[in-house]
């Protein structure tokens, strides 16, 4: 029987390596994955006795052929070589891996490369993936929604996840294009691309929460609070961290080696007064939070919401510029509008214009979004064009304060001279971008009112 000798490199977060030279005879056929069902709930899951690798060591040619065989008969996988993704994700582990298949073997049927996507061997990465359901989210989005999507995805091979562990096995897309690198900036095009892909994703899956029920929203690994829209951060745990954040953050801001024009009270005074509101000592956090979530809750709409669709998230085609969308970890049932800020905030540049022009094309998202609503045919009526774009607004202020002070707090501590360049630069960027939309969009005005309006309810 053929062999082949082939050695296997893995690294985790913290930069070290182990490397596995192995000898792989022709791998025998496997039962199909079991993958988690559409609709199990965190518990089920956590319980269910799923058998996948969890991380690179434990990948074999046996279970790599499996996936890539065309159901009928396995791949002939006699190798494969990982090699660890240089930009790392928050909350899972990313390889390329190249696959070697027995000689003789048509190997234009197979890929000659696929991406492992695996569970985080860092404690705070796998803690903040834990406490969010990521890797089963993003396992069911992959098993679920493929085929149902009007927007791109990569192919699948094969998805398991559970709340604490994970192997995604993906389309290796680097033959098709590049990543949107949010340090550079997306162009115009990605700005139109991108736009009118979440007014089709948010249209696609709209439903009525004063008519709908059982329908893909009400999922338990999608939906929260009785299956209502709310934003995937919890507000209370940032409480502290934002009332510890604020005092000697100029300071820090100043020494560090990153521009600081996104603190610059003359540039960004509405901005720095906004972040103020919501850092003051004489505000409870989680009350200001619940009035968002109250607001967003009582919208008569709500979709599926990607999540974290910034440019990072996107990758191009380089034939026509078209979006395929990664990193579905974050997937949620939510309302429509707010997600927008965020990849406004995180994709687009300040000098170049096109984070302006982005917010420009705001109709076209909300026209969109209508045209694809075809389970809520009144939407237009319920949901108007002034109530997306207060919930835009809303999101700048949601993901705007949860982001920057997360950054101000790493230039408290220090912790910005440990960073890579990339990060630096990212921190930097992002910082000036986010300051930059809660000025544009006059987001004060709205901070304001939910001061009012938490204060009430303290009462």
């Amino acid at each position: 029987m053929p062999t082949v000798t082939t050695t296997v490199t893995s690294a985790c977060a913290s930069g070290t390596t182990s490397t596995v030279t192995t000898t792989e005879a022709s791998p025998d056929p496997v039962p199909a994955p079991v993958h988690v069902a559409a609709g199990q709930n965190a518990e089920e899951a956590a319980a269910s006795a799923i058998e996948y690798p969890k991380n690179t060591k434990e990948v074999n040619c046996k279970f790599l052929a499996g996936l890539l065989g065309d159901g009928t008969e396995d791949a002939p996988v006699c190798g494969f070589r990982v090699t660890p993704v240089a930009a790392q994700g928050f909350q899972a582990e990313s390889y390329f891996c190249e696959l070697f298949y027995f000689e003789g073997t048509d190997e234009a049927k197979y890929p000659k490369t696929i991406v492992l996507k695996t569970t985080a061997s860092g404690e705070a990465q796998l803690g903040l993936a834990t406490m969010m359901s990521s890797y089963l989210k993003e396992a069911t989005v992959y098993n679920t929604l493929p085929a149902l999507l009007p927007i791109a995805m990569p192919k699948v091979y094969g998805a398991f996840g559970t709340v604490e562990t994970c192997m995604l096995v993906l389309e290796d897309l680097r033959e098709l294009g590049s990543l949107v690198d949010q340090n550079v900036g997306g162009t115009l095009a990605d700005a139109t691309n991108m736009i009118t892909d979440m007014g089709k994703l948010h249209g696609k899956f709209m439903t009525s929460t004063l008519e709908s029920t059982g329908s893909l929203l009400d999922e338990p690994w999608l939906a929260t609070d009785a299956g209502k829209a709310k934003f995937i951060y919890p507000g209370a745990p940032l409480q502290s961290m934002y009332k510890a954040c604020w005092p000697g953050i100029q300071d820090a801001w100043l020494e560090s080696p990153l521009k600081h024009e996104a603190i610059n009270p003359e540039r960004y005074p509405d901005a720095i007064e906004l972040c103020k509101i919501f850092a003051s000592e004489g505000n409870k956090n989680d009350e200001m939070w619940n009035v968002i979530y109250a607001h967003l809750q009582s919208r008569p709409v709500r979709c599926l919401c990607h999540g974290d669709p910034r440019g990072d998230n996107s990758f191009r085609r380089a034939d026509d510029g078209s979006i395929i969308w990664i990193d579905w970890q974050m997937a949620h049932t939510g309302s429509p509008g707010y997600e927008l800020a965020h990849q406004n905030q995180q994709t687009f540049t300040v000098e170049s214009g096109i984070a302006a022009a982005h917010e420009a094309m705001l109709p076209t998202y909300y026209e969109t979004m209508a045209a694809n609503a075809t389970d809520v045919p009144n939407f237009k009526e319920i949901y108007s064009y002034e109530d997306m774009l207060y919930d835009y607004k809303l999101g700048h202020i949601l993901y705007g304060t949860l982001v920057l002070f997360a950054i101000w707090d790493i230039m408290r501590d220090g912790k910005a001279a440990l960073l890579p360049e990339r990060s630096m630069i990212a921190l930097d960027d992002m910082s000036e971008r986010i300051s930059f939309g809660l000025q544009r969009t006059n987001c004060l005005e709205i901070a304001k009112e939910i001061e009012a309006k938490a204060a009430a309810a303290s009462k």
